[in-house]
């Protein structure tokens, strides 16, 4: 496996927490804790500022049929720049708190937030809002899988809930002894979800019940923020808190290698979002230490 810092990004004035894909695989959109959100070329040394907002931005999700940029803020907004048009951002309050993360799925865009529901809206004009509570405590990610064809979310508390429409929530399920899930990624080969948690734990379940098949691995050394598989490959990634970005072997669970700041000149500060690049073989990472890294991996 070859793996090596191929550029580093520079400009934002605060944390780094989101990324997405943009038109190509060749350019991305970051944002984070200065509200700036910044279109960038993997070719390029320098961004382009497209639009400024006045909150933190915690979650970035791309709609290129119909041009729409998301972006999910710390007081609950969903802010909704088109691409296409030169308007103002729109600005649509949906939650009472932050908005942490967003799904795209058919026609609908699906939010999660920390005040414990899930919205739904169409992804096209924003209409029909839909929303339902689903706790009293936070929630902080969701997937929707392929497999089981439902959302998966985690939330405070070691809680995962399936849910197949907005008003129809399928399960829920507690992790025994654990905190907060932060991330979720779906293995369909092994029809099982895994979760990243606050106790920087991954937490293997079976798709259908979302009961544990094995003991749970202690991966990091602090909160596993994201978690992304690499297309192609055998291969997941995983940035924590703890600084550091890890491969594994998906199906062993077998730690392939740790990307860090004293053996790869890697981020001085917790490393929130990953993004894979496909047309480059690039992996970006973005962190508190208000940088993106680009890492070429080549398996």
């Amino acid at each position: 496996m070859y793996i090596k810092l191929y550029k580093e990004f520079k400009g934002h004035e605060g944390s780094v927490y989101a990324l997405c894909n943009y038109y190509n695989s060749e350019e991305f959109i970051s944002a984070g804790g200065d509200g700036k959100i910044v279109k960038w070329n993997i070719h390029e040394e320098h961004g382009k500022v497209i639009a400024e907002i006045p909150n933190h931005v915690f979650s970035l999700c791309f709609d290129k049929e119909f041009g729409n940029l998301f972006c999910g803020a710390d007081n609950g907004s969903v802010y909704i720049i088109n691409q296409n048009r030169e308007t103002p951002a729109r600005n649509i309050l949906v939650h009472r708190k932050a908005i942490y993360d967003m799904c795209l799925h058919e026609d609908q865009l699906f939010v999660v937030s920390g005040d414990g529901s899930v919205s739904s809206f169409g992804k096209n004009k924003a209409d029909s809002i839909q929303t339902m509570k689903l706790s009293s405590s936070g929630l902080r990610c969701i997937i929707y899988s392929q497999t089981k064809k439902c959302f998966i979310i985690g939330g405070q508390g070691g809680k995962i809930y399936t849910m197949n429409s907005i008003n129809d929530v399928e399960q829920q399920v507690q992790i025994e002894g654990s905190r907060t899930i932060f991330s979720l990624l779906e293995n369909p080969d092994k029809n099982l979800v895994i979760a990243g948690t606050m106790d920087a734990r991954l937490h293997m379940l079976d798709i259908n019940d979302l009961l544990q098949v094995q003991e749970p691995l202690n991966a990091h050394r602090f909160t596993i923020n994201d978690m992304l598989r690499i297309p192609d490959t055998n291969i997941f990634v995983t940035a924590s808190r703890d600084r550091t970005i890890r491969l594994w072997d998906i199906d062993s669970f077998n730690l392939l290698y740790s990307i860090s700041n004293a053996e790869n000149k890697a981020h001085m500060a917790s490393v929130n979002k990953l993004l894979w690049l496909d047309s480059t073989n690039v992996l970006l990472s973005a962190s508190d230490d208000r940088t993106i890294k680009a890492w070429k991996i080549e398996v």
